[in-house]
């Protein structure tokens, strides 16, 4: 075999492994413990990016923030110190081709949140029901489902308080706020990973178990994520689920005027790029 055959070899049998590589991330929560299956092939940028997060305890301890009967459950704003973690945290990434067969969101589908084009970064959310808004935006491409603990625990999580939580404030102010003003949100506990590669049948464990710290006040609060409603809950174009409120601090406008995005990039074997994703 010659040396640019082989090579091709390699790389075509490294780029199958890579599309078909899988994660299942099992959490405690207030409510339960619960289990997610991420899949690569399904939205390759997302599923880096998700796994990455959930591998490195960004979720530990945060939120369960927005919670809506019959549509979904968002979460995904960290209370973590660590400044490398929320550098990367901060980093967008591009949107995934949206898959025909998964164009219409059933009950336990996961994608994340945003709030444009190529706006992905942290936020994800669990589809509760087949609302047809849902997958109708760019970011809006699954990356995976709950497997096991939905009905016993995420269809329970507290809804009383919708989505009445302010995303800026949870991003400046951290889990204080959250605790002074929503006392019986339910929030998330440790998640562990396991990777798992569907051709080979090998799988790899990256659990976190780290407890998250308070959360610093950013130097610039985030754009609030956006979701598309049905019911225009929260309508695209405007700032999610504050849409109508005139009581918002005025940093918040000035963050999602400056609207930066930092494209990620990530080279894959033998010189392949990839990356990036709700």
């Amino acid at each position: 075999m010659s040396e640019s055959l082989e090579e091709a070899t390699v790389t075509t049998r490294s780029d199958m492994s890579e599309s078909s590589e899988e994660a299942t991330v099992t959490c405690s929560t207030s409510k339960g413990e619960f289990k997610m299956k991420f899949y690569r092939k399904w939205s390759p940028n997302g599923y880096d990016r998700c796994v990455e997060l959930f591998s490195r305890g960004f979720y530990n301890q945060s939120h369960f923030f927005r919670v809506l009967p019959g549509f979904l459950v968002q979460f995904g704003i960290s209370y973590t110190n660590d400044k490398e973690l929320k550098k990367f945290a901060r980093e967008t990434i591009p949107d995934d081709p949206h898959l025909p067969e998964l164009r219409q969101f059933r009950p336990g589908l996961i994608s994340f949140a945003g709030s444009g084009k190529n706006s992905r970064d942290t936020q994800l959310f669990i589809s509760y029901g087949k609302a047809k808004s849902l997958g109708t935006m760019d970011w809006e491409t699954p990356v995976g489902e709950v497997i096991e603990g939905f009905e016993e625990s995420i269809k329970k999580l507290n809804s009383d308080y919708k989505e009445e939580a302010s995303q800026g404030l949870i991003h400046s102010k951290g889990r204080e706020y959250i605790e002074q003003n929503f006392p019986g949100m339910d929030n998330f506990g440790t998640c562990s990973v396991l990777r798992s590669n569907s051709r080979a049948g090998g799988s790899e464990e990256e659990g976190s178990d780290a407890e998250a710290n308070e959360i610093e006040i950013e130097d610039a609060v985030k754009p609030l994520q956006i979701l598309a409603d049905e019911k225009d809950i929260a309508h695209p174009g405007r700032l999610g689920s504050q849409a109508g409120d005139t009581k918002l601090p005025l940093f918040l406008f000035f963050a999602f005027s400056s609207g930066f995005v930092i494209v990620m990039a990530k080279k894959r074997l033998f010189g392949s790029e990839r990356r990036k994703r709700m």
